[in-house]
């Protein structure tokens, strides 16, 4: 559970990161999309292989690491989602 404290902190901190830096341009969002998507099969593994070894168990590593993988690519649809509001306002204001 530790572990996925850790996780959800790290990933709200780079959300932030993220906003501020979309500040200037819509197609942050998208590149961040696209970057946390690249992401999510290495945190998978990566995961996957720490928790399995910590625990001792490959099911809770490869639950652990699905489900942190899972968040990766919820929170890069919201970056798409976010990207295509944002382009749409950019465009009006033009």
């Amino acid at each position: 559970m530790n572990s996925l404290v850790i996780f959800i902190l790290i990933l709200v901190a780079l959300n932030i990161l993220v906003f501020f830096m979309a500040k200037k341009t819509w197609l942050i969002w998208r590149m961040a999309g696209l970057i946390f998507i690249f992401c999510s099969p290495f945190v998978f593994f990566i995961t996957m292989n720490v928790i399995g070894k910590k625990v001792g168990d490959g099911i809770a590593g490869g639950a652990a690491g699905f489900i942190f993988g899972t968040l990766l690519v919820i929170n890069a649809f919201v970056f798409f989602i976010v990207a295509v509001f944002a382009s749409k306002k950019e465009s009006k204001e033009i």
